[in-house]
């Protein structure tokens, strides 16, 4: 954040006690991906997440859905 950044995304980044630490250490806003198998975007907001980033999951899905 020093170096001018709005914000970090931290992709495979599921971990509550991690994002609390990256957001109390940083003080900005720490952006995670919600991941198959992952807590669910509530907890990860609650455990101090600013914004949750499907990524491609919405894509990735319709495409295993269509007929090629």
């Amino acid at each position: 954040m020093r170096a001018g950044a709005d914000s970090l995304f931290v992709p495979l980044l599921t971990d509550s006690a991690t994002i609390r630490l990256l957001r109390e250490k940083l003080g900005g806003p720490v952006t995670v991906m919600a991941l198959p198998g992952a807590p669910s975007v509530p907890t990860l907001l609650d455990a101090g997440a600013t914004r949750v980033s499907l990524g491609q999951s919405a894509m990735l899905a319709v495409l295993g859905n269509t007929d090629t």
